[in-house]
Parts: C-alpha cells; sequence; structure tokens
C-alpha cells in the first residue's frame, strides 16, 4: 500500500473524527410526494401535522422545455405558427 500524503493524513484524521460523532447526528426526513405537487399561480394553505401550512403553486408554464425556452414560451410558438397559417387552434384536430 502507498504511504498516505500530508494532507491524506488531515482528511483521514477530519474523516475518522466525523464518523466518532455520527451518533450525534439527527437527520430529519421531509415527507413529500407527487400528491404534495400542486400545479398553478400562488400559494395555497394545508394543514400538515396539526399546523397549518402555505404550499406554493407550481407554475407549471415556468418548467424547463429546453436550455433556452420555458414550456410557456414553446406553446406559445407553436400556437403562433398554428395561427399564421390560419389552422384552427381550438378545433381539437377537426
Amino acid at each position: 500500500m502507498n504511504d498516505l500524503t500530508p494532507e491524506q493524513i488531515v482528511k483521514l484524521k477530519l474523516l475518522l473524527d466525523a464518523l466518532d460523532k455520527i451518533d450525534d447526528l439527527v437527520f430529519v426526513r421531509q415527507k413529500a410526494g407527487v400528491e404534495d405537487l400542486i400545479f398553478g399561480l400562488g400559494a395555497t394553505s394545508q394543514v400538515r401535522e396539526g399546523e397549518n401550512v402555505t404550499v406554493n403553486k407550481i407554475n407549471s408554464g415556468s418548467l424547463p422545455y429546453t436550455d433556452t425556452k420555458t414550456v410557456e414560451e414553446a406553446l406559445t410558438d407553436i400556437y403562433l405558427i398554428l395561427l399564421m397559417n390560419s389552422l384552427n387552434v381550438n378545433s381539437g384536430g377537426n
């Protein structure tokens, strides 16, 4: 096995010291699931563990579509192409 450099020895000592204290750590898991995602604008209130909390809604138009466009911008581009070509954008495919 290769000898450790002074820098590696310091890192190893820090790691061992952290491992000695691992029993003192408390991990708090924030539970979340698909039902916690609310699409729309603004915020809403929900009761969680007996407390009223504010949940911010997700504006789906702000989600990234590409590196340079949001979903809203991409849909607007498609809408304008259809409109410029005199296609009925509200026809439902008819």
